[in-house]
């Protein structure tokens, strides 16, 4: 689902080896027993969340899955005194940017050639405390 939602082709060693290193930054919805929805993100030394997947199922958007696994890493972030979550999106994802604008996230700046196509991103983030 990941893969296939963000146009990238990630190893799935590369989920468990994010998740191992913190577990309450992995989180999934599921509707029955299918995963439908999926945020992981990580932590550095200066304190910071980065988020590095949200992804939601196309047939399962606009439902607020995204929302609630969004304000679920947030929870987990200030359990874990966190100063600010971050991420990265594609310059003409305007949905997402959207998505994350209206929940307080701010565009830093332009990251050129960030994305393995060649696409240019935004590095945008969201002060937790």
């Amino acid at each position: 689902m990941v893969n296939e939602s963000l146009g990238e082709n990630y190893d799935p060693n590369f989920f468990m080896t994010i998740r191992n290193s913190w577990p309450e930054g992995s989180i999934v919805a599921k509707s029955g027993e299918n995963v439908v929805g999926v945020i992981i993100a990580t932590i550095n030394a200066a304190k910071n969340a980065r988020i590095l997947i949200l992804s939601v199922d196309t047939t399962f958007r606009r439902r607020g899955i995204g929302d609630r696994l969004l304000r679920a890493l947030i929870y987990q972030c200030i359990r874990k005194e966190l100063n600010i979550l971050q991420l990265e999106v594609r310059v003409n994802n305007n949905d997402a940017i959207k998505f994350y604008t209206h929940r307080k996230f701010i565009i830093d700046r332009v990251l050129p050639g960030y994305y393995k196509n060649g696409d240019n991103g935004y590095l945008m983030y969201k002060i937790l405390r």
